[in-house]
């Protein structure tokens, strides 16, 4: 999977927490070192 697909599948997956696990749970990132600095400024935009 190309960088700008993985993106996009890693966000809608982290928007779609919050409907899977209650306004009360957390939601933690772990990128497995596999994202820049810049991958990551447009992961939280």
């Amino acid at each position: 999977m190309d960088t700008e697909s993985g993106l996009r599948c890693d966000v809608e997956f982290v928007r779609a927490g919050p409907h899977a696990i209650g306004p009360d749970g957390g939601i933690l990132v772990d990128a497995n070192n596999g994202y820049t600095l810049n991958i990551v400024k447009t992961f939280l935009e």
